[in-house]
């Protein structure tokens, strides 16, 4: 009932965006999709009000790293090793911010928009 009442949602909000805007709804459902309960529950915000950043992928100082348009540079970990990416492939970081931020930072999903699908996270402190 729960994931109906998000795909209506989605569909409400949709009406009347322009591409990027319905992709970004898109990729803020499916990162909200991927988080536990228990992290869920901590989000200070409502999942549509997640924070995008476009960026792209690259080896650097860390295994993965995601690369923002602001040169911004985030490690991540992939969650499935069968996951293969490729230099300056494009990617999407979904920011959630959660009563944790102070402590551990705020929640940072990574999606392959070409999927869309969740390929990995930022590690919490």
């Amino acid at each position: 009932m729960i994931k109906k009442s998000l795909i209506i949602l989605t569909f409400i909000l949709i009406v009347g965006c322009d591409d990027d805007s319905l992709n970004n709804v898109i990729y803020k459902e499916i990162a909200y999709n991927s988080l536990s309960e228990r992290e869920k529950s901590s989000l200070t915000v409502d999942w549509q009000d997640a924070k995008i950043e476009n960026g792209i992928y690259k080896k650097g100082q860390c295994e993965n790293e995601f690369i923002s348009e602001n040169e911004n540079r985030l490690c991540f970990f992939v969650k499935d090793e069968n996951i293969s990416l490729l230099e300056y492939q494009k990617l999407i970081a979904v920011i959630f911010n959660t009563n944790d931020d102070a402590l551990l930072g705020p929640i940072i999903v990574i999606i392959d928009p070409e999927g869309p699908k969740v390929i990995g996270g930022v590690g919490r402190l």
